[in-house]
Parts: structure tokens; C-alpha cells; sequence
């Protein structure tokens, strides 16, 4: 063949106890199909950071649009992402793909879009009314009562009628405890810093992988500002799961991973 190789005579590989390079041993891997939803509701930013990303690692991506999915025959991608967007994600709730043995990737806004359908694993948390029947009650000086709702419970210690969602953060930083040993994690530190929307809360209605979940109490907030209530609601919940469906799997980020 001519040329220099830096690899092991191939030899070495035909002693006793050791595969043959051309047995049954090795299993034929492929380049993956992907393909990536953009169009309206798509937020463009998440979409086009995690095209770059793609292009970085070398990897080819089909751009499909959401509104002609209906009607796309999606047999010939193994692996489809939705990234974080403000869309209704209907026609992502066939099962028929994903139990043949695709992976769907939902992200954000589209993770929560999936929740709200209660097609998969995946549910949005019911944050209910207030934070308990005792309410928070916060010490704010002048300064910060401007930054306050008006009906929010300051020194007096009422509950608050106000649901908790009202409350979620914007755009603040929080601890997320990390399951370690999975091919998902790996090489991913034991708690990493994610940023929070204010979309929603994700839960679990059926059995799935949890393997990033919100730390608790004092260890979550990062940085920004995040209300009592938020710290309760959030705490412990789930923002990375994995789902087993058929063949196939559920992915679900409650943040945005890339951008």
C-alpha cells in the first residue's frame, strides 16, 4: 500500500484470545442522519448556535422546516432536534418514529411544548398557588420594594394567593446536580451551572432517566435574582432526562445546552 501508518502490525491482533479485525467482534458504525427544525416559532439564536456547533464537530445537518413536518417522511434521519422555541410542537407527538428507534432532542421551549402535550414522560410541574399556607416573608428595604410585586407578602407573613410561576426567574444562573456514569454525562462536571427560563417547570408523569436534576435550597442560585417562591418550585426538579421509547428515545434539555 506504500505510505507510513502509525498503527499495530495487524498481526498482532490474530494472537490467541484476541479479535480478528474482520470478525464478527466489531460492529460497522455509521455516520448518524440528523436533521434540525427551524422556521416560524424556531427561536433563530438557539438555532443557528447549534448549526455552528454541528459545523464545528464536522457533522452534516438537514434544516426542516416545522410547518412542513406533517407531511415529511422522517424515516431516513436517525435523529431529530427541536431547539428552544415559543412553538407547538404537534407534529412531534407521532410516537410511531421515535419507537422505531429515532432520537428526538427537544430543547427548552420545545422540552416544555412536549410536556404540555403529556405524550412522552415529560409534564410541566403544577406550581400552585404561593409557596405554603405560612407564605414568604422578606425583609426589603426601600430600594428593593421597588423591584417587588405590589401584592407580595413583605413583613407580614401572609400567604401569597399569587402562583408560583410569577415568581420563576429570568435569565438567572442555578446549580444543577449531575448523574454520573452515564454516556450522556460523561466527562461533565458533578454540578454545572445552567441558565433558567421563566417557560415553566418540568416534571415527570412516567418512567424515565432523570440525569440533571436542580440542587436544593441554598446551593441553587448561581447568580441573578430569584425569588423565594422560584427557589421552592424549582429545587430538585428535573432539567436533563432521558426517555426509553420502543427502539427509539426521548431526550429533554429544560435549559439550552449550547447557546
Amino acid at each position: 500500500l506504500g505510505g507510513n501508518w502509525d498503527c499495530e502490525p495487524p498481526d498482532r491482533a490474530l494472537r490467541d484470545r484476541q479479535a480478528d479485525p474482520g470478525g464478527d467482534a466489531f460492529k460497522l458504525l455509521r455516520t448518524p442522519s440528523i436533521a434540525m427544525l427551524i422556521g416560524n416559532g424556531i427561536d433563530a439564536p438557539a438555532a443557528g448556535s447549534l448549526w455552528h456547533l454541528f459545523e464545528r464537530l464536522g457533522a452534516s445537518v438537514s434544516l426542516l422546516d416545522i410547518a412542513t413536518l406533517g407531511v415529511r417522511d422522517l424515516r431516513r434521519y436517525d435523529v431529530l432536534i427541536a431547539p428552544h422555541g415559543n412553538v407547538d410542537v404537534a407534529p412531534l407527538h407521532d410516537r410511531r418514529w421515535v419507537e422505531n428507534g429515532g432520537t428526538l432532542v427537544a430543547i427548552a421551549g420545545a422540552a416544555r411544548s412536549l410536556a404540555r402535550a403529556r405524550q412522552f414522560a415529560l409534564t410541566l410541574a403544577d406550581l400552585g398557588n404561593g409557596a405554603g399556607s405560612a407564605g414568604p416573608v422578606l425583609a426589603a428595604g426601600p430600594a428593593a420594594r421597588h423591584f417587588l410585586p405590589a401584592d407580595y407578602p413583605i413583613e407580614s407573613g401572609a400567604a401569597s394567593t399569587v402562583p408560583s410561576a410569577r415568581y420563576l426567574p429570568r435569565g438567572c444562573y442555578l446549580r444543577a446536580d449531575v448523574e454520573a456514569g452515564h454516556w450522556l454525562t460523561h466527562g461533565v462536571d458533578a454540578r454545572v451551572p445552567v441558565l433558567f427560563r421563566e417557560d415553566g417547570v418540568l416534571s415527570l408523569s412516567g418512567n424515565a432517566e432523570i440525569l440533571m436534576r436542580f440542587a436544593n435550597g441554598a446551593d441553587l442560585p448561581m447568580s441573578g435574582l430569584i425569588w423565594p417562591e422560584a427557589v421552592a418550585a424549582i429545587a430538585g426538579t428535573p432539567c436533563l432526562v432521558r426517555e426509553r421509547c420502543g427502539l427509539g428515545q426521548v431526550i429533554s434539555f429544560a435549559w439550552d445546552p449550547v447557546f
